[in-house]
């Protein structure tokens, strides 16, 4: 199947965020991780546009499938370019080791709540 860090994995974590998106954040530094990148701000960066990539190309792919919800849509979108412009000069105030400690707890607890409610039939 070939390496996880080459173009197989990059392609099933593209599959993955554009069709499901939560914790995507977390899989793309997981990546990169991978590809031997060590400097989190550029990890960010990075995650950030290809996060909106994948985003874009989703949303063409659903919209033109009739499946988009526009009211909700319209929120979440408004939440997320807000995130997209905000995220990034925040981050970069943070110190490395608090930033990647926030990461681990973000991932870890969206696992946690995600395994709960798989358990929970939710």
């Amino acid at each position: 199947m070939g390496k996880p860090e080459g173009p197989v994995g990059t392609v099933l974590v593209s599959i993955y965020g554009g069709y499901f998106n939560g914790g995507l954040g977390i899989v793309l530094l997981a990546l990169f991780s991978l590809w031997g990148m060590t400097d989190i701000h550029t990890m960010n960066g990075l995650k950030s546009w290809l996060s909106f990539a994948l985003s874009m190309i989703s949303f063409a792919i659903f919209a033109a499938g009739g499946q988009i919800v526009w009211r909700e849509c319209l929120v979440m979108s408004i939440g997320t370019i807000l995130g997209g412009f905000l995220g990034a000069p925040v981050a970069r105030r943070i110190p490395v080791p608090v930033l990647r400690g926030l990461i681990a707890v973000v991932g870890f607890g969206m696992t946690a709540v995600f395994f709960w409610r798989f358990i929970n039939g939710a």
